[in-house]
């Protein structure tokens, strides 16, 4: 049976994840029996991408409470709910782990990692002159964090060819204390004028892995406005 979890980010956005370790033919068959209706030749033709595909419905269906829903993509390639533009959505995925964020309040861009020695060796691409002296050159968790950050601001800003290194700066990483939780705030220029971002960044030890939200900032009063 699926591992289903749930999270909330920013009091407001639910995060929902699934652990594969099901073949695609058994998703299929969770499909089937929550008469979730899947076009079966538009499905991906690899296992991996079959896989995640059909979580991605399910955790809708569990999201909707039963309700099907669709799947489609914006001009920009990024993930949306067909009929339902009311609710914003994003999508990632690592090695066996399905990563769903939804909001019904504002956009939000969402990564997920699994901690890694190879983004040490690619550190340079991301990271900027004005991050080098806040972020470590070396420490595989500390740089994933940063690189998942990185990844959830792209989609947030949803511009296309913008650049990780020089569009995004992560101004401030701040260790919460609660369960290995992080708040960063962060800019981006990459739509040609700075916009201020904050995010949030839990560390799971067990799955050795880092997620990441980021949304554009808002003041308290903002915040609560919104909800």
């Amino acid at each position: 049976m699926p591992r289903l979890k749930n999270q909330y980010f920013f009091g407001n956005i639910t995060l929902l994840r699934w652990k594969l370790t099901e073949s695609w033919q058994e998703l299929l068959g969770h499909c089937t029996t929550k008469k979730i209706k899947i076009d079966f030749d538009s499905l991906p033709q690899s296992d991996k991408r079959r896989c995640e595909q059909l979580a991605e419905y399910l955790l809708l269906s569990h999201y909707f409470m039963g309700i099907h829903v669709k799947l489609g993509h914006d001009e920009h390639g990024a993930p949306r709910i067909l009929g339902f533009d009311d609710i914003y959505l994003s999508i990632s995925h690592t090695r066996g782990m399905v990563m769903i964020a939804l909001s019904e309040h504002e956009p939000m861009g969402i990564d997920v990692e699994c901690i890694s020695e190879r983004v040490v060796k690619v550190r340079d691409r991301f990271i900027n002159d004005s991050e080098n002296a806040g972020i470590s050159r070396v420490d595989a968790t500390d740089l994933t964090l940063a690189w998942t950050a990185k990844e959830a601001m792209y989609k947030l800003a949803g511009v296309p060819g913008a650049s990780l290194r020089d569009d995004f700066t992560i101004r401030s990483m701040v260790f919460t204390g609660a369960g290995d939780e992080h708040s960063l705030r962060a800019h981006t220029t990459a739509a040609g004028t700075q916009q201020d971002i904050e995010l949030c960044s839990i560390i799971d030890r067990e799955e050795a892995m880092v997620t990441t939200v980021a949304v554009f900032y808002r003041t308290p009063s903002e915040r609560l406005d919104r909800r």
